[in-house]
């Protein structure tokens, strides 16, 4: 795949919230949205599938990279393109490599070892709440699955989708089953008044709220930025759950900070927060996440 140089997508509503910031803050929130240069230049190590993916597709749109749980490619769309994202091969080009909730259904009647689904993509609440609820229904009809989690960054750069049928489709599934919803925030510029509300009214309706960062160098590689990250995070209701070293995907080396870095930062934020308020450094590969060796 070469590089989407022409390619960007911001929702106006981020757009709009990140002009009434200062500049400084404006500038850290858009930089993982928009094009540069840096992104042409060939980097050994970052390609296509850094996490190899594919080779963990068993049904079209569903991968299974854990024996007790799968993730299910809901959408291929996001209100926003990150110019790091693990799946650009997918979401850049709008390939439809997503599920059905009759794939989903027929695959878990086949395997009660599994108790968790992932509903991820691209963006899942980019779905209308109609499709949402189907894919809802299609994991509970397996016994075994007793927790749904879904990852986003809806509340974050689109809040106006959260209508009444949204919040309705959550309360009602945090009252069938354990619901995790797990929000992309990578600075805390990025939590408007509007996502907070929506925070609140999830978190009062039984939804648990975990937050999955990337340490990204220019961005939050710094002891104000991850500080200012875990307590607003933590003020808003969020429990800081990953701080996650970058995905090598292709043009994304110009974010990439060192392993030795990260860890001083963790260790400094150690000495600030309590462990349970502190997120795990961790790196993904194709057999599961692990921690970064400090």
């Amino acid at each position: 795949m070469e590089s989407g140089k022409p390619l960007e997508k911001i929702s106006p509503f981020l757009q709009k919230y990140a002009d009434t910031l200062p500049a400084g803050e404006r500038n850290l929130l858009l930089r993982q949205f928009q094009y540069s240069p840096l992104e042409d230049h060939p980097t050994e190590g970052f390609v296509d599938d850094p996490l190899d993916e594919e080779t963990n597709l068993v049904l079209p749109g569903i991968y299974r990279k854990y024996s007790s749980r799968i993730l299910v490619l809901v959408s291929e769309h996001c209100p926003v393109l990150c110019r790091y994202c693990t799946r650009k091969r997918i979401t850049w080009n709008n390939h439809n490599r997503t599920a059905t909730p009759e794939s989903l259904r027929s695959f878990l009647f086949q395997m009660p070892e599994i108790y968790e689904v992932i509903f991820s993509g691209g963006d899942p609440l980019m779905k209308p709440t109609t499709t949402l609820r189907e894919f809802s229904q299609a994991a509970l009809t397996s016994p075994s699955v007793h927790t749904l989690r879904i990852h986003s960054r809806v509340p974050t750069t689109l809040p106006g989708r959260f209508k009444e049928d949204l919040f309705r489709f959550f309360s009602e599934t945090a009252e069938k089953t354990n619901t995790f919803l797990v929000l992309h925030i990578n600075n805390a510029s990025e939590i408007s008044p509007e996502a907070a509300d929506i925070f609140r009214r999830l978190k009062s309706s039984g939804v648990h709220l975990l937050s999955q960062s990337v340490f990204l160098k220019g961005v939050n590689d710094n002891l104000p930025a991850l500080k200012n990250l875990i307590l607003t995070l933590l003020q808003a209701g969020v429990r800081p759950y990953y701080l996650h070293q970058l995905d090598r995907i292709f043009g994304s080396a110009h974010f990439e900070q060192s392993d030795k870095t990260g860890c001083d930062l963790m260790k400094e934020l150690a000495k600030i927060f309590a462990p349970h308020s502190l997120p795990f450094f961790v790196r993904d590969s194709a057999t599961g996440k692990k921690p970064v060796q400090c």
